[in-house]
């Protein structure tokens, strides 16, 4: 993969935020209704299905906390009394109101409009990736990298544009001589694991083997739920 960056494009949005007095944090747990392997994924989970069916909020995974929300919003909005049973539709609990720090806003913000952005722009690594179909494309993505800061009492938006050239690994590159061999056997275990970046984080990892089917030992049963598990937590749009 390589990256290019457009210093000479950058971009710097200002606007005011409100005052501190008129916005309420909450913190929320989440309820799931069994024992997960994972508490992480359904925090984004229902932190996101909390932001697409509540406009009035900015909400965020809280950090140091693995079963908690960060939700922001107008105190005049919280007085109605409308998020507290919002919130128990979609499956979560308020624990406390705390105060609505510069961090904490801006990690909200941040993940907002992440989220709600997808999957026009796809987040990958720290970039955002323009298009719906870009894991798909061969020509150098459009892309972004964004930065979201207060100083004062205004919000700092930083927009860089980049183009990524992203290299797909074919698979006669992973298996060599035994390509032939994947329409016969269920799985091949390649022997020189070959390092590739994984999506969405980019990080580094070895292939060890190369299947046509889904292998007993893994959570989902079919690909069908693989792509529900990658919409409903990355939001990017995946074609098996």
């Amino acid at each position: 993969m390589e990256v290019f960056r457009d210093d000479a494009r950058k971009i710097l949005l200002l606007t005011p935020v409100p005052f501190e007095g008129e916005l309420q944090c909450i913190t929320c747990s989440i309820k799931p209704p069994i024992e997960p392997k994972s508490l992480f994924q359904w925090k984004v989970l229902k932190c996101r299905m909390l932001l697409f069916t509540e406009m009035r909020i900015i909400a965020s995974p809280s950090a140091g906390f693995e079963n908690e929300i960060w939700v922001v919003m107008s105190k005049n909005y919280y007085e109605t009394g409308e998020i507290h049973s919002h919130l128990n539709r979609v499956g979560l609990t308020v624990e406390k109101r705390i105060q609505t720090t510069k961090s904490i806003y801006e990690a909200c913000l941040r993940y907002t409009m992440i989220a709600r952005i997808a999957p026009l722009w796809n987040q990958m690594a720290s970039f955002l990736v323009c298009g719906r179909n870009f894991l798909l494309q061969r020509e150098p993505l459009l892309a972004v990298a964004l930065d979201v800061f207060m100083i004062g009492k205004e919000m700092s938006i930083a927009i860089w544009p980049h183009r990524i050239h992203m290299y797909g690994v074919p698979l006669q590159d992973l298996l060599e001589e035994k390509e032939e061999m994947i329409n016969i056997l269920p799985e091949i275990i390649v022997n020189e694991g070959r390092w590739v970046h994984v999506l969405p984080s980019l990080k580094k990892a070895q292939v060890l083997s190369v299947s046509k089917r889904i292998p007993k030992h893994c959570r989902f049963l079919s690909y069908k739920q693989l792509k529900r598990h990658w919409k409903n937590n990355v939001r990017a749009l995946i074609n098996l």
